[in-house]
């Protein structure tokens, strides 16, 4: 998330909570969550990351060997 949308997400949180700044916050984190799951996706195909599905038909994310080393890589 750039610091941007950071920046408007906390000026939505710290509003009053009127009926349409919660319509605006849940549109911000909704946009939020999309853009982690097209990062997901990418990160899948570059094989990183694997998508489990689970018996209440969502999807778990886990790391492969490989995207665990580059993990820990950049955490350094």
């Amino acid at each position: 998330m750039t610091t941007s949308g950071r920046r408007e997400i906390l000026g939505l949180l710290t509003e009053a909570t009127a009926p349409a700044s919660t319509d605006r916050i849940a549109q911000c984190l909704a946009h939020g969550l999309l853009r982690v799951e097209r990062t997901l996706r990418r990160l899948e195909k570059r094989r990183l990351v694997l998508r489990v599905p689970t018996s209440q038909g969502q999807d778990q994310w886990a790391l492969t060997p490989t995207g665990l080393v580059l993990a820990v890589k950049l955490m350094r």
